[in-house]
């Protein structure tokens, strides 16, 4: 009798972790609890898995997705209508394949609106070019070739066009990403890795690269007006774009 009241008891508590939310969440629950959300409530996902959920469309401005899983999340475009994460808390989350774009050509206005968003810590590769990132908080962020778990052998993260106006890219790992033509400008670099980056015509105007690793990266005809602690011998291997 004992031994039944403690299975039954376990299996209690059990059912009451679940119905606190470890598990995979459905997209009728994303969508009910952002319809729900307002500006001093916000909808709650940290540490929730939303892998492979089609969240085209969906609106998780201020959302808390703190060391969410969205893994193969489709963040793309939805009848001209894409993801809008500004401002939302993705610190320690995971962006590994994430979708954003509906096609494989990268399109103008189609990638998710990360502006303002904290990415702190992030293991991210996903295709973002021409995004919004604007003061976004991507400390210590995983963005490298070499990320913590690789997902796909021929993914990588090509932010080509990006505009990182601002945003806060200290201790990231950026090394091998694609960020040609991106705006950098008064973005904090420092200590970050960006070894083989390619930072062809970027504008990198005001950008702090203080203790940055740039071995082998590509700053041919990059915009460096202003720039601080970058090394005298980049420096002179780089064509400032006119």
């Amino acid at each position: 009798m004992l031994r039944r009241v403690c299975t039954g008891l376990a299996l209690v508590a059990l059912l009451g972790g679940a119905g606190n939310g470890d598990g995979h969440v459905s997209l009728k629950e994303v969508s009910a609890a952002l319809a729900k959300a307002t500006p001093g409530h916000p909808a709650g996902f940290a540490g929730r898995d939303l892998s492979e959920l089609d969240l085209s469309g969906l609106d998780f401005r201020h959302a808390d997705l703190r060391g969410a899983n969205l893994y193969g999340a489709d963040l793309s475009d939805a009848d001209l209508s894409r993801a809008d994460l500004a401002g939302a808390d993705l610190s320690h989350a995971s962006l590994l394949a994430a979708v954003a774009y509906s096609t494989l050509d990268i399109a103008d206005g189609e990638a998710p609106n990360f502006a303002g968003a904290n990415l702190t810590g992030a293991d991210i590769m996903v295709r973002l070019g021409r995004a919004n990132l604007s003061g976004a908080n991507l400390t210590r962020a995983q963005l490298g070739r070499e990320p913590r778990r690789e997902p796909r052998p021929n993914l990588s993260n090509d932010w080509t066009g990006c505009d990182l106006t601002g945003a806060d890219l200290s201790q990231a790992n950026l090394r091998g990403v694609g960020l040609a033509f991106a705006r950098l400008a008064h973005a904090d670099l420092s200590h970050a890795n960006l070894a083989r980056a390619d930072l062809f015509h970027a504008d990198l105007t005001g950008a702090d690269l203080t203790g940055a690793d740039l071995a082998g990266a590509d700053l041919t005809e990059a915009v460096l007006s202003g720039v601080r602690g970058l090394p005298a011998e980049a420096r002179g291997a780089t064509r400032q774009a006119r």
